[in-house]
């Protein structure tokens, strides 16, 4: 054994008896010991080079015997369901969406219901997802450990059709305020600040679900903020608001009106 410079490494005798495991005779009682053992590494002038060499231990069967069962990657939280355009794209981070026990490297992989909606490739942790005509799917994204165990995590990708938005028109005093409406400007206004590298909205009740999630003054307040750095970023003048006390469809339009103002980039 060597290292990285060449020079020659000594493994000290511990680590040959261990070999002995490897060979035990089947049904024969093996001594009880730890199922691994930390080998320290020497340099030929007796110098410790390493302390930390892992030698694992294995059954005369081949299986891994090294105490406790591997434990398979887990889901951290949820992965919020998307609302994306016909030819837009959304890159999510997604070794946020699991861990693994072990400390284990993961593997990453995803795959779409429908392809022809909606397309996705992984390249490492980074998951791109490219609508291509309206519809619903659902994206499945798989981490897989090194020995083979997998967590699976579910979302919903929507891709509207030619309308810009849900309820457009929207009419003052007629048309109910939605989730959906909030959706659909948040990720619009989320797409254009990443086109434009600005940083990232922590947006309150980040999945709003229908039916369950009232919409507050804040999540339009969060949307005029991140509106407002776009316009400031391309060197224009801030749009002009009706005051808000309350959500009202007039505050929706307004939003709506100045992200095709600015444009997507």
């Amino acid at each position: 054994m060597t290292d990285s410079s060449g020079r020659r490494l000594l493994v000290p005798f511990a680590a040959a008896a261990l070999a002995v495991l490897l060979a035990w005779p089947a049904g024969a009682q093996q001594p009880e010991a730890d199922a691994s053992e930390t080998v320290p590494v020497y340099q030929p002038d007796g110098a410790v080079a390493r302390t930390g060499l892992m030698v694992p231990v294995y059954q005369p069967d081949g299986t891994d015997a090294r105490s406790g069962s591997n434990q398979p990657p887990v889901p951290v939280g949820s992965m919020p369901d998307k609302i994306l355009h016909v030819h837009g794209r959304a890159v999510l981070d997604i070794s946020r969406a699991f861990m693994d026990p072990d400390s284990y490297v993961l593997i990453y992989g995803a795959v779409s219901t429908d392809r022809f909606v909606a397309r996705v490739s992984v390249a490492g942790a980074q998951l791109t997802i490219q609508p291509a005509l309206p519809g619903v799917v659902v994206i499945t994204v798989t981490a897989t450990d090194m020995d083979g165990a997998s967590a699976v995590q579910r979302f919903t990708v929507t891709v509207p059709d030619g309308r810009e938005f849900t309820d457009d028109p929207i009419v003052p005093g007629v048309t109910p305020i939605r989730a959906i409406h909030f959706m659909e400007l948040r990720s619009r206004v989320r797409s254009m600040r990443a086109r434009r590298y600005l940083p990232i909205i922590r947006w309150t009740d980040r999945a709003l679900t229908v039916g369950v999630t009232p919409i507050k003054l804040v999540h339009l307040m969060e949307l005029r903020e991140a509106v407002d750095g776009i316009f400031d970023h391309d060197g224009l003048s801030r749009p002009v608001y009706t005051d808000a006390t309350t959500v009202q469809a007039v505050h929706i339009a307004e939003l709506r009106a100045a992200a095709v103002a600015v444009g997507e980039w």
